[in-house]
């Protein structure tokens, strides 16, 4: 175990993630990396191997609070949508100007689809 630590408790968006990341988990990093390009939030994502404690995986934490994890209606899913939902009850200001991410539109959609399909 190293001396990293974690605290989901923290300002911030939180993935735990299986080890190695499933679709699942890939989704949720994908739905990050397009939040961070539109919100000022900081994004940790952790293997769930590297926590001192069992917990489900894939799970989504913002401030601490639980978005969703395995098992619950998103089934560890959060979309791009979803986690604006929270950022925005949440008042986190959005960036000065869109990253780049933002900005490649269909290729964006052709990612998404590549990473594959949510097993139900």
């Amino acid at each position: 175990m190293s001396d990293f630590v974690f605290a989901i408790d923290q300002s911030g968006l939180f993935l735990i993630n299986n080890d190695p990341p499933g679709v699942r988990c890939n989704r949720n990093i994908q739905a990050a990396a397009e939040i961070a390009n539109l919100y000022r939030v900081p994004v940790c994502a952790v293997p769930r191997s590297a926590l001192e404690t069992e917990v489900a995986a894939p799970a989504v934490y913002f401030a601490g609070e639980l978005v969703t994890v395995d098992g619950d209606a998103h089934n560890g899913v959060a979309d791009c949508a979803l986690l604006a939902k929270a950022l925005e009850r949440a008042g986190v200001p959005k960036q000065e100007r869109p990253g780049r991410l933002a900005e490649i539109g269909a290729d964006l959609e052709a990612f998404r689809t590549s990473i594959g399909e949510v097993p139900s």
